[in-house]
């Protein structure tokens, strides 16, 4: 797994990729989580079929708050 931090929408947002070849896969943890929680669970199913990626959600794992995030509205927008 690599990580690295991206600029969504002017936020630093730590996204993990798992560099595969085939169809894109975007996992998305739930509450109170993170992404490299993925690692030993639903990843070891997928990595070898799929390119996986995957980000912490704002407010969890190494992507810092901000404002609004825990709205449903933003959190869509920050999937998309």
């Amino acid at each position: 797994m690599s990580g690295r931090y991206v600029d969504l929408r002017g936020h630093q947002t730590h996204l993990f990729e798992w560099p595969q070849e085939g169809e894109p896969v975007l996992l998305l943890h739930g509450g109170l989580s993170q992404t490299d929680h993925w690692d030993y669970t639903v990843l070891p199913a997928v990595e070898d079929k799929f390119h996986v990626y995957g980000y912490d959600r704002t407010g969890h794992g190494y992507t810092g708050d901000q404002p609004g995030s825990m709205h449903f509205e933003f959190q869509f927008q920050e999937a998309v």
